[in-house]
């Protein structure tokens, strides 16, 4: 699934001037959660997707799990995961529910923390050889 088609399905939906954002497997949102799967950023008009739900899922999962966060820009930022939400997200062909469907692959703990140090390792190693002076 490209950056282009999930575009695309926001301009089928009439929803203009939001972009589309491929995320880490561990990025931080606001409120400091690990990032899962979707997340609908409505203070930056963004909608993002994270490496693993796009390494890890065919394009059918991944449109499911995209139409979830496109019926959060739909319905609007208070509504949250409330019964029009569902509503929506259902006519749209989205996931209804604020948790992953079973189907959806997402990244393990293990491959998290191997991330995780692999990231943590590089900064280091640049800090140390005066790379990012």
């Amino acid at each position: 699934m490209t950056i282009k088609k999930l575009q695309k399905i926001l301009k089928e939906h009439s929803i203009k001037n939001w972009k589309v954002k491929i995320a880490p497997y561990f990025e931080r949102v606001k409120d400091g959660a690990i990032l899962v799967g979707g997340y609908t950023a409505f203070d930056h008009k963004t909608i993002f997707l994270t490496e693993d739900i796009l390494e890890k899922n065919a394009d059918e999962i991944i449109t499911k799990l995209f139409l979830h966060e496109v019926a959060h820009v739909i319905v609007g930022k208070k509504a949250k995961h409330n019964y029009q939400f569902r509503k929506v997200a259902k006519q749209i062909g989205g996931y209804p529910n604020h948790t992953l469907a079973k189907e959806v692959q997402v990244v393990t703990k293990q491959e998290l923390l191997e991330k995780q140090e692999e990231v943590l390792g590089s900064q280091i190693w640049n800090l140390l050889v005066g790379k990012n002076r």
